[in-house]
């Protein structure tokens, strides 16, 4: 009796055994046919697409960068519960005292729901009148400097902004030149947009405004359409400017003395939100207008005499 329990123990075991075998075959068999059908459908679709398939850096396509940055996704992202200002607003000028003096007033004179405070940089402006601001605008954050810093120093204009705003807590910071005119309710359309946009998709990290071209009249595909960059104003979440230490790098000066050479500060934001693996939004109409080819601080050797302007497209506001 006993030796026919064991013997019952042991066909239970090789039946079990058997059974284990033959599901791990049909298991490797379907794992195959499943790869197969999965290298037949990468080679079917585009080399982009391809790469999203297999998890290739996202920015390295604005097809695939345009199509993850509007895709809902789960999000991650949480505002911050305390704040000193919701944006904190850092302008580099040069010479530009009546346009730079027009966009101060702008922001104060908008209604919005959201607090802000104005860094002001004067870089050795040989109008007097820049020392007024402050009077006119006690709450802004006023900087001065004796000479200018020039073409290429520009990058450290953000070095003296940033250094002020470093105990400054924010949800977002607003980079931009001197030149532009704003839309109406023009913050809170682009804060609403960040946080929106954030809350869709927490890797987020710009908000680009502005739609631009080299020719005053140019058709859709002349158009300024990186979503990988930023240049000229950008919302920008202030993860990305600590990430940064509140500091840009030198730039190379003999590269950056060559006429219509980029000045690399921009360059250095977009970088450091590409290392991030964060996204750029570039919004579909520009929420600002650019007026500054006629007195360019910085490429005025390639904007006079009819060459090449930065030409705003799509303005949703009155000039």
């Amino acid at each position: 009796m006993k030796r026919q329990k064991i013997d019952i123990k042991k066909i239970i075991k090789k039946k079990i055994e058997s059974r284990h075998q033959k599901f791990s075959v049909i298991e490797k068999r379907n794992l195959k046919r499943e790869s197969v059908m999965n290298e037949r459908t990468l080679q079917r679709i585009s080399p982009d697409k391809k790469k999203l398939a297999v998890g290739v850096d996202l920015l390295l396509s604005d097809e695939v960068n345009s199509l993850v940055a509007n895709l809902p996704q789960e999000s991650a992202y949480r505002r911050k519960d305390f704040v000193d200002y919701d944006v904190v607003i850092c302008i580099p000028s040069y010479n530009r005292y009546k346009k730079v003096k027009r966009l101060i007033k702008q922001f104060y004179e908008q209604s919005t729901k959201y607090s802000f405070r104005i860094v002001l940089l004067n870089d050795g402006s040989t109008n007097v009148w820049y020392d007024i601001l402050p009077q006119k605008f006690s709450e802004i954050i006023y900087l001065k400097n004796e000479t200018p810093n020039g073409k290429v120093l520009h990058w450290y204009c953000y070095n003296q902004m940033w250094d002020k705003i470093r105990d400054i807590k924010c949800h977002v910071i607003l980079q931009m030149d001197d030149d532009f005119i704003l839309s109406d309710n023009f913050l809170d359309t682009i804060v609403d947009l960040f946080f929106q946009k954030k809350s869709e998709n927490d890797k987020i990290m710009a908000i680009s405004p502005h739609k631009w071209s080299f020719r005053q009249h140019a058709d859709f595909e002349s158009w300024w359409q990186r979503k990988d960059f930023v240049d000229g104003i950008a919302l920008i979440d202030d993860a990305v400017i600590k990430e940064m230490d509140y500091k840009m790098k030198p730039v190379n000066i003999q590269e950056v003395s060559k006429p219509g050479t980029p000045v690399r500060a921009w360059t250095q934001i977009s970088d450091a939100i590409k290392k991030m693996g964060g996204i750029i939004f570039r919004t579909e109409f520009s929420l600002v207008y650019h007026d500054g080819n006629d007195d360019s601080k910085l490429h005025g050797d390639v904007r006079k005499d009819g060459k090449k302007g930065v030409y705003t497209q799509k303005y949703i506001g009155e000039l």
